[in-house]
C-alpha cells in the first residue's frame, strides 16, 4: 500500500497565527507502547491522549499519536491549553504520517463525547472517533470567539451527533472527513459563530440517523460547503433552521436523504442557503465494500472544484488530489463520468439507476438526469409530478414533454436558477414560495422561462442577485396566475423581458420591478395583466432603467394599471395598449418630465372585453387588430400573429394582450 507523508506545518501555523501563540510550540508523542510516566518524547512517548493534553506546557503545542486503538474519552477542560494540535495516523517507529497503514482510533464510552474541547482554536486530524455520546463536542462555556479545525477524521457510530458545536461566537472548519453511521446528525452546529465563517470541504456525510448537516442556531453565520456528499441520512441532507446569513453550497452532492435533500428558511423571499448550479442531486454511487469510496462512473468523480489554493491538497488518507478533483472524502483516481447532450427523466420510473440517455433508460428524478447532462444540453422530462427542487446548471435546458402534465411541486422552490444561460420550458411549477427563483451569482447572461405555468406559489418568478451583478430574465408565453403575492418580481440589478404572458389573479402585483437594472432595458410586450390584487405593472426603483410596454392589456387590477413611481433619470414608455378600470388609477407616474411617457395607440376609455374563463378577447373587443407589429410572430397559445379579423383592420392586424383573437370554427363556417 502506498505510504502518504505530509507536513502539517501549514495547518498548525495558520491555527497559531489566528490564536497568536505560534512562537512557543513544542511537540509531544503518544504511542501504544508508551507510558504516562515517560516524558512524551519521540523515543519515550506517553501512553494516553488524556495524559498528553493534561501535561503539555504551552498553548499551541502539538501532540502526535501513533497508530492503534485508544480506549478513552478525552477532554480539554476549561482552563486547559488552547490551540493544541492532536494528530493521529502516525507510524510510531519513525513518526511519519501514514493514516492508511496506521489508523489511530479513539474509542470512547457512551457516557460522554469521545473528544470534548472546552478551550479554543484546537486542530484535530488523522483519527477515527467512535463509541461516545457524541464524536466531537466542541465549544467553550460562554462567549469566546474561536474556530476549531477537524481534518482527515472518520467519525462514526456515536450515539448522538458526529460533530457537535456549541458556545458563543464559535465556528468550525471541517475538511476531508468521513462522518457516517452516527445516532443523530452528522454535523450539528448550534453555535452563535458571529466572528468566523464555517466551512466544510471534501467531506462524506452519510447514513446518520438525523440530518447530514444541521445549522440550528438563530444567529448562525454563513457556512461555505464545497466538494461534499450528503446521502442516506435519516433527516435532511442539509438543514438550515436558524441564522441570518446565507450559507453557500456548491460542487456537492445531495441525494436519498429521508426527509429531503435540502431545507432552509426563506424569510422576505431571501433564502438562507444559496445553492449553485454545480450541486448534484443524484446517487453518488459508492463502490461495494461499505467504505464510501466512489466507483467508476460516479457523477461525483471529477466534478469537484480545486481547493488547493485553500490548502486542501489531499484526501482522507493523504492521497493527493489533482484536478479535476472528486467530491467527497476520497479521491478515486477515475476519469470523470460521461455527460450527454440529451438526458431523460420520468417520474414513473422506479429509481435513478438508469443511464438517463433515452426514454427507455430515463431516471426517476430531474436532478439525477441533470447530473449527466452536459453544458448546453437538454434534460427532457416526462409527464408526472416531481417533488424535488430543481437546481439549474449553467447553459442547460429542462424541457417538459407535456406542459400541463409535467409538474414540479416543491414547498420551497420549484426551480432554483443560480447560473446564467439556463432555460425552463413547458413545465408547471406550483406550491412553492417561489415557482422560479433566480439568484444569479456568475455572469450576466440571460435566463429563460418559456411556455411554463406558474400557479399557486407565493411568487411566480422571483429574481435577485447575491452581489451587484447585472442579469436579465426572459419570461415568454407563460401563464403566471393565482400566486399569493407578485406574479413576476424583479429585484436588485435585474431586467425583465416578458412577452406573450398572461399575468392574472395574483395576490400582489402582476409585474413588480424594484430593480436597479443599469445594464439592460426591460420590455413587456403582448401581455395581459388583469385582476391582480395589486397593480398590473408597478416600477418603484429610483435608479431603474427604461421599460418599454407595448401591445399590452392592464385591466381590473386592485392597484394601478401601469405605474412608474421611481424617480430615475430614465423614463418608461407605453404605447398601443389598453389600460382601463384599475381601482387606484390607470396610468400613474411621477417626475417632471414624467417618468412614464404615454405614446400613440392607447385605449383608455373602453373595456378590453375579456372572456372571464380564460382572458381571451371577444371579437367585439377594441383590442382586436389594434396593436403594433413589433416582430413577435406567435401568441401565448402558439397561434401565429397576426390573425386579421376586420377588413380593413383597425391597425396592424395584431391584437393587444397575450392571446390573438381567432374566430371559432363554427362561426367561420356560418360566415362562409
Amino acid at each position: 500500500m502506498r505510504r502518504h507523508r505530509r507536513s502539517i506545518g501549514a495547518g498548525i501555523t495558520a491555527c497559531l497565527l489566528l490564536y497568536g501563540g505560534a512562537g512557543a510550540a513544542n511537540t509531544y508523542y503518544v504511542s501504544k507502547s508508551g507510558s504516562d510516566s515517560f516524558p512524551g518524547s519521540q523515543t519515550h512517548p506517553w501512553a494516553t491522549i488524556q495524559h498528553a493534553v493534561n501535561s503539555v506546557t504551552n498553548d499551541g503545542d502539538v501532540i502526535l499519536v501513533g497508530g492503534g486503538t485508544y480506549s478513552e474519552n478525552v477532554e480539554i477542560p476549561t482552563g486547559g491549553r488552547n490551540a493544541l494540535t492532536l494528530k493521529g495516523g502516525h507510524d510510531a517507529s519513525d513518526w511519519s504520517w501514514d493514516p492508511a497503514d496506521h489508523p489511530t482510533i479513539i474509542r470512547g464510552s457512551s457516557l460522554a463525547a469521545v473528544l470534548r474541547l472546552k478551550t479554543l482554536w484546537h486542530h484535530v486530524t488523522g483519527f477515527t472517533i467512535t463509541g461516545g455520546s457524541q464524536g466531537i463536542h466542541a465549544g467553550p462555556e460562554g462567549y469566546a470567539g474561536t474556530q476549531y479545525t477537524f481534518t482527515h477524521c472518520t467519525i462514526t457510530n456515536n450515539l448522538s451527533h458526529g460533530i457537535y458545536l456549541t458556545g458563543g461566537w464559535d465556528a468550525m472548519a471541517i475538511e476531508n472527513c468521513l462522518i457516517v453511521g452516527n445516532g443523530d446528525d452528522g454535523i450539528h452546529d448550534n453555535a452563535d459563530n458571529g466572528q468566523y465563517e464555517n466551512h466544510v470541504y471534501c467531506c462524506t456525510v452519510a447514513d446518520n440517523a438525523g440530518d447530514g448537516y444541521h445549522a440550528a442556531h438563530g444567529f448562525h453565520r454563513a457556512a461555505l460547503v464545497r466538494n461534499c456528499i450528503f446521502t442516506g441520512n435519516g433527516g435532511f441532507g442539509f438543514l438550515r433552521s436558524g441564522g441570518t446569513q446565507q450559507d453557500d453550497l456548491s460542487y456537492s452532492c445531495l441525494y436519498g436523504n429521508t426527509n429531503g435533500n435540502l431545507s432552509f428558511p426563506y424569510p422576505s423571499h431571501s433564502p438562507f442557503v444559496v445553492v449553485r448550479g454545480t450541486t448534484l442531486f443524484a446517487p453518488p454511487r459508492f463502490a461495494a465494500g461499505g467504505e464510501y469510496r466512489l466507483q467508476a462512473g460516479s457523477p461525483c468523480v471529477g466534478y469537484g472544484t480545486d481547493l488547493s489554493g485553500l490548502g486542501v491538497t489531499n484526501d482522507l488518507e493523504g492521497t493527493a488530489r489533482s484536478a479535476p478533483v472528486d467530491m467527497g472524502c476520497y479521491e478515486s483516481g477515475y476519469a470523470a463520468a460521461a455527460r450527454y447532450a440529451d438526458t431523460y427523466a420520468d417520474a414513473a420510473r422506479a429509481d435513478d439507476t438508469g443511464a438517463g440517455t433515452s426514454w427507455e433508460t430515463a431516471r426517476r428524478t430531474i436532478g439525477a438526469a441533470l447530473a449527466v447532462t452536459t453544458n448546453g444540453g437538454t434534460c427532457h422530462v416526462a409527464a408526472g409530478v416531481y417533488p424535488d427542487m430543481v437546481v439549474m446548471p449553467r447553459n442547460v435546458t429542462v424541457e417538459g414533454r407535456d406542459g400541463d402534465g409535467t409538474v414540479i411541486s416543491n414547498s420551497v422552490m420549484g426551480a432554483f436558477v443560480p447560473e446564467p444561460g439556463a432555460t425552463l420550458r413547458r413545465l408547471t411549477l406550483t406550491g412553492a414560495i417561489s415557482g422560479v427563483y433566480l439568484h444569479l451569482a456568475n455572469g450576466t447572461d440571460n435566463v429563460t422561462v418559456d411556455q411554463c405555468t406558474l400557479r399557486g406559489n407565493t411568487y411566480g418568478v422571483d429574481g435577485s442577485v447575491d452581489q451587484a451583478r447585472n442579469w436579465r430574465a426572459t419570461v415568454n408565453r407563460c401563464r403566471v396566475q393565482d400566486n399569493t403575492s407578485h406574479g413576476l418580481y424583479i429585484r436588485t440589478k435585474g431586467a425583465l423581458t416578458a412577452w406573450n404572458c398572461l399575468v392574472t389573479g395574483n395576490g400582489g402585483h402582476g409585474i413588480y420591478i424594484d430593480s436597479d437594472n443599469s445594464w439592460y432595458e426591460s420590455s413587456v410586450y403582448y401581455c395581459t395583466l388583469a385582476d391582480n390584487t395589486g397593480s398590473g405593472y408597478l416600477d418603484v426603483h429610483g435608479y431603474h432603467r427604461t421599460t418599454y410596454l407595448n401591445s399590452c392589456i392592464a385591466a381590473g387590477n386592485g392597484g394601478y394599471g401601469v405605474a412608474r413611481l421611481g424617480s430615475s433619470s430614465y423614463s418608461d414608455y407605453i404605447r398601443y395598449s389598453c389600460v382601463v378600470s384599475n381601482d387606484a388609477g390607470d396610468i400613474v407616474t411621477v417626475g417632471d418630465p414624467p417618468r412614464l411617457v404615454v405614446q400613440a395607440g392607447m385605449i383608455t376609455n373602453q373595456s378590453p372585453l375579456l372572456r372571464p374563463e380564460n382572458y381571451a378577447l371577444v371579437e367585439e373587443s377594441p383590442c382586436v387588430d389594434a396593436a403594433e407589429d413589433i416582430g413577435i410572430t406567435v401568441d401565448l397559445a402558439g397561434v401565429t400573429r397576426p390573425v386579421i379579423v376586420r377588413q380593413p383592420p383597425d391597425g396592424s392586424g395584431y391584437d393587444m394582450g397575450a392571446l390573438e383573437y381567432v374566430r371559432p370554427a363554427g362561426l367561420l363556417m356560418m360566415l362562409r
